[in-house]
Order: structure tokens, then sequence, then C-alpha cells
């Protein structure tokens, strides 16, 4: 018998005893600040929805490339100015 368990429910169970979810979506939830998450279609991408979406009510292009894929989506999976060109738009960074 194999028992699948939830990584993700764990891991976001965990980090609710250490950080203070509370001040972290205040933050979040202030006008003069934003955020945009590039997951890179990495394993990261489950995590970042169940605490930026679910946990934080944030919107979902709060996380972006948040499926995981065997190929990274077919990006490169080096997290430099160079090949994060669409955030580097999005975030305004490239004027």
């Amino acid at each position: 018998t194999v028992e699948v368990i939830s990584a993700t429910e764990a891991h976001v169970a965990l980090l609710k005893t250490i950080f203070d979810f509370d001040a972290i979506k205040a933050l979040l939830d202030r006008d003069d600040f934003s955020l945009v998450y590039d997951t890179m279609y990495g394993v990261n991408g489950p995590y970042a929805k169940a605490i930026l979406i679910d946990e934080l009510g944030q919107a979902e292009s709060t996380c972006m490339n948040a499926t995981p894929k065997d190929d990274f989506g077919g990006l490169h999976a080096d997290p430099n100015l160079t090949y994060a060109k669409e955030l580097v738009e999005i975030m305004g960074l490239n004027r």
C-alpha cells in the first residue's frame, strides 16, 4: 500500500508556525507594494500558489509559470535578468 501525502499542505502548515502570515498579507495588500513571483516552471510553483494565492489571497497573476514542467517550459532555468525578460518587463525594470 502506498500512501500519498500532500507535501504542500505540510509545508504551508509549518510556515504558518514560523512566519506571521497576517503581517505578510498586510504588506501584500498595500497599494504601494506589488509582488510577482516567477516560479520558472519549477517544483516550487504549487507551494507558491498555496501560500500567495490560497493563504494570502493574492491574485493568480502573482504567480507566473507556476505549473511544474520537466523541461522548465522550454525556458532557461537560471534565475537571472538575462533569462527573465518577461518578469523584468512586468516589474518595469527594463526602463
